[in-house]
C-alpha cells in the first residue's frame, strides 16, 4: 500500500498475515520516521513603489518543497526595516498565503523579511523583498522669537521647530536658515537639535519692523535629512527705539572767572550693556563767553570739550542734545554751573550759585 497521510514523527507499522489452508497467520512490525518537509516562502509588497502615507500589503506564499506535500499552516512575521517600519505577523491561510499591512514606511528603500515559523509538519523557511517609498513625508515649521517686541540693540533669538506630520513619526534633523529682512538683518543658519528645534540670535536689528522667515531645508550631508521634506515659516518682530540715559558734568563747578570750564556728557543706553551709541552731541553754554559746540560721541558713548572763552561770573545754561542719524530717543538737559568772582573782577561779577536744572525732550 501507498500513502502520503502520514504525519511529521515516528510511525509503528505492523503487518498482519491471517493464514490460510495451508499456512498459519502471523503478524511483524517496522518503525517508518517521517521529518518535517521543507517549506519555501515568497515575499512581495503591493503596490510598489508607493507614496509616503499609502498603505502597502505585505504578502507571503509558503509552500512544501517536493517531495513534501500539503498545506502549510500556523504564522507569518513580517518585518520592514529603515524609518517608519515594523514587525507585523500574518496567519497562513489554506491556500499557504498570509498577509499583513503597514502604512507607516518613510521615504526610500526598504527590506522586507518574512518568516514562516512552521508547524507540526512544515519547517521553516524565509523570503525577502525590497519596498520603496518615493515620496517624502511632510514637515511642519513654527518659528517663535523672544522678546518680541525688543528695543534697538538687544539681543533677539529666533526659534525653529520643525516637527513630521502624521502619519510620519520621527524627528528631522539637518539645518534651519532664518532670513530676517530690514536694516541689521540677513541670513543666519541654525542646527536642528535632538528636539527639533533650531534657535540663532541677533542683536543688529534696526529700529522697525522685520519680517522673518524659517525655511526648513533637507541637507544630504547629514544622517537622515533624506527622510523629511521641506517646510517653512514666517514671523513679525518689532524693533523699538532704544531708551537712552544722559550724564552731564562741568569741571570746575563752581570755577573762577577766566579758568577754563569742562563740559561733559555721556549716553548709555537702557537697559546697560546694548549697543553703544553714535551721534553727536550738541553744546550750548550761554550768558557771557558762551558758545555752541558739536562734538562726537566716542566709542564709549562720551562727549565732551573745554570752553574756549571766559565764562562771565555768574550763573550759567548749558543746554545739550544728542542726535543721531537714525531714529533713536534724542536727550536735552539744562544745566546751571556757577562761575565764581575773581579777586582782579569788579565788584558787579560777584558769582551766583544755583540748582542743576534738566529738561528733556
Amino acid at each position: 500500500v501507498t500513502t502520503s497521510a502520514l504525519k511529521a514523527g515516528s510511525h509503528t507499522v505492523t503487518a498482519t498475515y491471517s493464514g490460510d489452508a495451508a499456512f498459519t497467520g502471523s503478524t511483524g512490525a517496522d518503525t517508518h520516521t517521517i521529518t518535517q518537509a521543507a517549506t519555501s516562502t515568497v515575499v512581495s509588497s503591493s503596490p510598489d513603489p508607493t507614496a509616503f502615507g499609502e498603505t502597502v500589503t505585505l504578502t507571503a506564499i509558503v509552500t512544501p518543497v517536493p517531495p513534501g506535500a500539503g498545506t502549510p499552516t500556523g504564522t507569518v512575521t513580517f518585518t520592514v526595516t529603515g524609518p517608519g517600519g515594523d514587525t507585523l505577523t500574518g496567519t497562513v491561510d489554506a491556500n499557504g498565503v498570509a498577509t499583513a499591512s503597514v502604512d507607516t514606511v518613510d521615504f526610500g528603500s526598504h527590506t522586507i523579511t518574512a518568516v514562516y515559523g512552521g508547524d507540526t509538519n512544515f519547517g521553516t523557511s524565509t523570503g525577502t523583498d525590497t519596498h520603496t517609498v518615493v515620496t517624502q513625508p511632510s514637515t511642519a515649521t513654527t518659528i517663535t522669537s523672544s522678546p518680541n517686541p525688543s528695543t534697538y540693540g538687544q539681543s533677539v533669538t529666533f526659534t525653529a521647530t520643525v516637527s513630521a506630520l502624521p502619519p510620519a513619526t520621527g524627528t528631522p534633523t539637518g539645518t534651519v536658515t532664518f532670513t530676517i529682512s530690514g536694516a541689521g538683518g540677513g541670513t543666519l543658519t541654525g542646527t536642528l537639535n535632538a528636539s527639533g528645534e533650531a534657535t540663532v540670535t541677533i542683536s543688529t536689528l534696526g529700529v522697525g519692523t522685520h519680517s522673518v522667515t524659517a525655511a526648513y531645508s533637507v541637507t544630504a550631508a547629514y544622517s537622515g535629512d533624506s527622510t523629511f521634506g521641506q517646510s517653512s515659516s514666517s514671523s513679525t518682530q518689532i524693533v523699538a527705539q532704544s531708551a537712552t540715559n544722559t550724564v552731564v558734568a562741568t569741571s570746575p563747578d563752581p570755577s573762577t572767572f577766566g579758568e577754563p570750564v569742562t563740559i561733559s556728557a555721556t549716553v548709555t543706553p537702557v537697559p546697560a550693556g546694548a549697543i553703544v551709541p553714535t551721534g553727536t552731541v550738541t553744546f550750548s553754554v550761554d550768558g557771557v563767553g558762551g558758545e555752541t559746540v558739536t562734538v562726537p560721541l566716542d566709542g564709549a558713548g562720551s562727549a565732551g570739550f573745554t570752553t574756549s572763552t571766559p565764562l562771565g561770573a555768574g550763573s550759567h545754561t548749558v543746554t545739550w542734545a544728542w542726535r543721531r542719524p537714525r531714529r533713536r530717543s534724542r536727550p536735552r538737559r539744562t544745566l546751571r554751573p556757577s562761575v565764581s568772582r575773581s579777586p582782579s573782577v569788579p565788584g558787579w561779577l560777584r558769582s551766583r550759585r544755583v540748582p542743576v536744572s534738566r529738561r528733556g525732550r
